[in-house]
């Protein structure tokens, strides 16, 4: 890719509102670092840069950009600025125009656009950027935010269940006499024993032996209740903590509720089977009341040695110190507490001084991605 000279890299920054002061020549021609094969301008780099973050100039009825008097291109439409965006940025930079393409007031006018929605790539992302904005999208928004937040919780569903499947019921109990059904045959035991009676003419093998695998070893029901702070900047904890306790829900070993709060406390289990429409009901905004939420669960730990409470939280609550002492109560009557700055990709901010408190008390206070979760509650679950 040819070097942009300093000047044009700064007056790229700066936008078209410092053409006069910093001329861009828009024919200096580049190599694209995704598409070698064919050459772009600096006026195409400007291009897709205003498109993102000039909003003042943004139709937001078409989603494209009015155009004013004098030489410059056409602007361009969304499908066509991801198209040509895709080229000009390296990936990582790429996703980082795209979110902010979604963030700076084009949202609702960019998910109105089949051909640009068709395109984009689903990601955690883009599914929060849609959640902040669900109460303001038009009817045409909402139908194709609703489908590419289906996309991304498909696909982290699916990846979480595998890794649920294999932390709860990975490991096999040696001792037991194996089931003799069809979904319990040891094909690689059957094949090592039978190849003698392998027939070249069919290319198949007729068994005189079979084998059978020893059962999964599934723990016995747990409860567990997946507390959720609510509070504006936990978003992206929300919209993982929702996907990751259906996931949950759908073991035979976890009976799951999962409660969230802010100022009030909303109970969501009734639609831990539904996370499309979990996720588009939530409503972050409002003050952090743990204490509310801890008092709503207590009515539910009947068994508290088989209780699991993970509570998801930045820890900037009202009354930390009542927090740490309920909290405290539970741990002391045999519940287990796994206590999350956050859940998410991201370095979290959380309120130390109490996260410590919490472990002083017996919490197991981690910072977890959210692949590590479910390992994790295993392991607590195989404790208890």
């Amino acid at each position: 890719m040819v070097d942009i000279d300093i000047k044009d890299k700064w007056r790229l920054i700066l936008g078209k509102t410092a053409q006069e002061d910093m001329p861009l020549d828009g024919d200096q021609e580049f190599l694209s670092e995704e598409d070698s094969s064919r050459r772009y301008t600096l006026g195409d780099l400007d291009q897709c840069l205003d498109y993102v973050y000039e909003s003042d100039m943004t139709d937001g009825h078409s989603g494209d950009k009015k155009v004013k008097g004098g030489k410059e291109k056409p602007r361009i439409t969304a499908a066509n600025w991801l198209n040509t965006s895709k080229k000009l940025f390296p990936m990582g930079i790429y996703e980082i125009v795209q979110k902010d393409a979604l963030a700076n007031g084009h949202i609702d006018a960019l998910l109105q656009d089949d051909q640009f929605v068709a395109q984009l790539e689903p990601n955690m992302e883009l599914l929060t950027s849609i959640l902040a904005l669900n109460n303001n999208l038009p009817a045409k928004a909402m139908e194709n935010a609703r489908l590419l937040v289906k996309k991304v919780v498909d696909e982290l569903r699916e990846h979480f269940k595998l890794e649920a499947r294999r932390a709860f019921y990975g490991k096999r109990d040696l001792n037991a006499m194996p089931v003799r059904t069809f979904r319990n045959l040891d094909m690689k035991r059957i094949i090592k024993a039978n190849i003698k009676n392998y027939q070249p003419d069919g290319g198949y093998i007729i068994p005189n032996q079979l084998f059978f695998t020893a059962k999964s070893i599934r723990s016995p029901m747990h409860n567990i209740f997946v507390v959720v702070d609510q509070s504006g900047s936990m978003l992206d904890s929300y919209a993982y903590s929702a996907i990751i306790a259906s996931v949950f829900a759908s073991l035979g070993c976890l009976n799951t509720r999962m409660v969230v709060y802010s100022t009030d406390v909303v109970d969501y289990t009734d639609y831990l089977d539904d996370v499309l429409e979990l996720l588009f009901k939530s409503q972050l905004c409002g003050g952090t009341e743990t204490c509310k939420a801890l008092s709503y669960i207590e009515r539910y730990i009947t068994e508290p040695s088989k209780t699991i409470v993970v509570l998801i939280s930045d820890l900037y609550d009202s009354e930390p110190a009542k927090m740490v002492s309920m909290i405290k109560d539970q741990i002391g009557e045999g519940v287990k507490y796994l206590v999350l700055p956050s859940l998410s990709d991201t370095a979290p901010n959380y309120y130390q001084t109490v996260a410590n408190k919490l472990a002083s008390v017996g919490a197991n206070v981690a910072v977890l991605s959210p692949d590590r979760l479910v390992e994790y509650v295993a392991q607590l679950v195989r404790k208890v």
